[in-house]
C-alpha cells in the first residue's frame, strides 16, 4: 500500500505484490558436479555466495558461467540495501547510489563480473536469464518469482530450486514490488468502480491467480495461506516477503528516465573500464539530473 502512495495520495490498492529480486535459482545438478553444497539460505552471506560461485565456475566449460549477470536496477537496489544503502532516498529526491553503503553492495556485483569472472558482462550472452538457465549456459540466476511457472513448463529434466538471496551487513535488502488495481476520477460510477477494485484485491481472487500458476496477489493472508506454504518455490518468496520493505520511486515520476540514466553510466563498470567509485559517482550525477527535472 505504501508503495502506491504518491505525494500523500493513494493511487490504487495492491493487486499483485512480491518481494522483488530475492531469489537465487540454482541448477542442482551443476552444483553437485562442482562439489559444492547448496546454499544455507538462513545464514549465507554475500561473501559465501562469491566463494560458492567461484567453485562452480571452476567446473564450467568454455563459454559457460556460474551466474547470469546481476546488473539490473533491481539487483543494484537489493545489493545496496543489504549494506545499509540504496540507489535513491526515501523521498525520491536524491540519488544516493555513490554513498559508501551502496558502493559496498554494488562493488560485489561488479566483482562477480570483472574480478571473480563468474558472470559475463551484460550482452555477452544471447537471450534472457531464464533461457540461459534452462539451456545450462548459466548455473544460477538471481531474479523474482516470475520465472517459476516458465521453468515448470519448459525446464523438463532440469533439477532446480530457489533459495533466498544472501545477507549483507544490514540484512538481505529485499524490496516490495507492486502492481495496482485502480480507478480514476473520470469514472462515471465511482462507487461501483471501487467495488470492482475491492473484488480484484480480495483473497478469493488472489488465490485464484495462484491456482492458475501466478502470484497469490498482494495480501499477506494469501501469501501465508497453506496452499502457498506447500509450494516449494513460492514458499521461499513468501518467507522473503517478511523481510521486504517498500521500493522508493522518483518524486517527479520519472522512473524510466532515472533507471536509464543509472544504467547508462554503469556500462563501463560492468566492462571493467572504470573503477566502481568513479562509475557510481557518474551514475549519481546522471540520476540526480533526472530527479531535479520537472515532470512534463
Amino acid at each position: 500500500t505504501e508503495t502506491l502512495r504518491f505525494r500523500g495520495k493513494q493511487f490504487g490498492l495492491p493487486h499483485i505484490a512480491h518481494p522483488g529480486f530475492c531469489g537465487l535459482f540454482i541448477n542442482q545438478d551443476i552444483w553437485a558436479q562442482a562439489g559444492v553444497e547448496e546454499p544455507d539460505e538462513a545464514n549465507w552471506t554475500f561473501g559465501q555466495m562469491q566463494e560458492t560461485l567461484r567453485k562452480v565456475q571452476a567446473r564450467r566449460g568454455e563459454g559457460q558461467w556460474a551466474l547470469f549477470p546481476a546488473t539490473l536496477i533491481q539487483h543494484l537496489t537489493v545489493a545496496a540495501r543489504a549494506f545499509g544503502g540504496n540507489i535513491i532516498d526515501k523521498d525520491g529526491k536524491k540519488a544516493i547510489i555513490a554513498a559508501p553503503e551502496a558502493l559496498a553492495g554494488v562493488e560485489i556485483l561488479a566483482n562477480l563480473i570483472t574480478r571473480d569472472r563468474v558472470s559475463p558482462a551484460p550482452g555477452v550472452l544471447q537471450g534472457a536469464d531464464q533461457a540461459n538457465f534452462i539451456s545450462g549456459q548459466v548455473a544460477a540466476m538471481w531474479t523474482n518469482f516470475g520465472v517459476i511457472n516458465g521453468l515448470r513448463k519448459q525446464a523438463q529434466g532440469v533439477r532446480w530450486k530457489v533459495v533466498m538471496g544472501p545477507k549483507g551487513t544490514q540484512g538481505r535488502g529485499f524490496f516490495t514490488g507492486v502492481d495496482s488495481a485502480s480507478q480514476n476520477a473520470a469514472s462515471k460510477a465511482p462507487d461501483n468502480a471501487f467495488e470492482v477494485v475491492q473484488y480484484i484485491v480480495s483473497k478469493e481472487v488472489s488465490l485464484g491467480w495462484f491456482d492458475y500458476g501466478f502470484a497469490p496477489g498482494a495480501r499477506m493472508d494469501t501469501w501465508t495461506d497453506p496452499k502457498v506454504a506447500a509450494d516449494d518455490a513460492f514458499k521461499v518468496f513468501a518467507k522473503a516477503f517478511t523481510e521486504a520493505s517498500p521500493f522508493f520511486l522518483p518524486d517527479n515520476g520519472l522512473i524510466v528516465d532515472y533507471n536509464g540514466a543509472i544504467n547508462k553510466e554503469l556500462g563501463p563498470l560492468w566492462k571493467g573500464e572504470m573503477p566502481v567509485k568513479d562509475a557510481l559517482e557518474n551514475a549519481r550525477r546522471a540520476g540526480q539530473e533526472v530527479l531535479d527535472r520537472t515532470a512534463g
